[in-house]
């Protein structure tokens, strides 16, 4: 994107070309998606399912090119028991922070043992795998990662190589870190594995719901559009005080003016995902223009972490602007972007991505403040 245009008013190329720093094709897709998923505990982050259908996708990819055989790798039901690993990879990821372990169990090591059999003849052992099988193993990650990160991933990020000694030690190591486990299962000419996937920072609910989300569309087009958004910073209201929410009332949002918030304030997608701080620059009656900040997406933080009860986060919105994702893939730091605002309520104020109300700023006690003209029922549970 031009950081001397508006960065709404461009236009996407016909054949995109590679653009240096741009998020990878997964996480584009993504926004397209709502950035939540409602639970029986609150919100899960939709990030970690997209990236587990994506890894998925492109490590049975990277298989088929290392071992020049057919694999297929697939998501097992959250019900199905854990297997036993042999021989892990140690990797991080975008949506979720630290590191997580892809664990292979001794029958899905065998399958890559016995696909490197043709290069590799007469080393196989004859019962547990040897010094040598779990060289190739380590050789057979690292082709696969190798041709993950150049074909996906699209990133810096390394890969790190950890052989287990065996099944204990590895398993020792699953549960210092209390990690989440969701199991895959992998075929191979005609052969059948197990391998499990730990991922930082899950409990054992997240899992069994990222397995139990529906898998991704198919890919977009990246002239597929999104809406746009300023979210100022959220207001903390009891449920008491949203249940009696009514037309004429006014929230006060504790600033004299939109250009009070400095950088505070968020571009965000009307689907609850974040893309760059945002600073206002010019607050008109028809729309309202700032200057975005490096692209960063993720999940919008006021939709996705819960408030201590019982309060809820509700987060003011400002005007909407329409973008490609291949806008979004060439954003540039420091341009600016202007939103139109709706002439009949030009301000709403939502709850997760459910709207609470919509209304019109005004000035109160030196403050502006949203004052109401429409106010939503309230969802179950908010």
């Amino acid at each position: 994107m031009s950081t001397t245009a508006d960065l709404t008013q461009q236009t996407p190329t016909a054949a995109p070309a590679p653009v240096a720093g741009a998020p990878p094709a997964w996480q584009l897709q993504a926004l397209l998606r709502p950035a939540v998923v409602p639970t029986r505990e609150g919100v899960l982050s939709s990030a970690a399912r997209l990236w587990l259908d994506w890894a998925v996708q492109a490590t049975s990819a990277a298989l088929d090119r290392t071992l020049d055989r057919p694999a297929q790798l697939q998501i097992v039901a959250a019900s199905a028991p854990t297997p036993p690993a042999k021989f892990g990879i140690i990797f991080s990821h975008p949506a979720c922070a630290g590191e997580g372990l892809i664990a292979f169990d001794a029958a899905a090591g065998r399958i890559l043992v016995d696909a490197l059999e043709s290069d590799f003849a007469n080393l196989r052992g004859p019962a547990a795998l040897s010094d040598v099988e779990a060289g190739l193993l380590e050789y057979a990650a690292l082709a696969c990662s190798d041709q993950v990160l150049r074909d996906a991933l699209a990133t810096a990020r390394d890969f790190v190589i950890r052989h287990f000694a065996g099944p204990r030690e590895a398993q020792a190591w699953v549960e210092s870190n209390k990690f989440a486990a969701v199991p895959l299962h992998l075929r191979l000419a005609g052969r059948e594995g197990a391998i499990a996937l730990y991922l930082p920072g899950w409990t054992a609910a997240d899992a069994a719901a990222a397995q139990s989300a529906p898998p991704p569309a198919p890919p977009a087009s990246l002239d597929a559009t999104l809406e746009l958004r300023l979210a100022l910073p959220p207001l903390l209201l009891s449920k008491d005080d949203r249940a009696r929410l009514a037309p004429g009332d006014v929230l006060l949002l504790g600033a004299s003016d939109l250009k009070s918030f400095a950088a505070n304030c968020r571009l965000v997608t009307s689907t609850g995902w974040s893309l760059s701080a945002a600073t206002v620059i010019q607050d008109g009656a028809a729309s309202v223009a700032v200057t975005a900040a490096a692209l960063q997406i993720r999940v919008h933080e006021a939709i996705a972490v819960k408030p201590p009860e019982p309060l809820i986060a509700a987060v003011p919105v400002i005007g909407s602007a329409t973008l490609t994702l291949d806008q979004i893939r060439r954003w540039n730091a420091g341009s600016p972007v202007t939103l139109a605002k709706n002439p009949a309520a030009p301000a709403a104020i939502y709850h997760r991505l459910d709207l609470i109300g919509a209304g019109e700023l005004v000035r109160a006690d030196q403050e502006i403040g949203l004052r109401l003209l429409e106010v939503a029922p309230p969802a179950g549970g908010a």
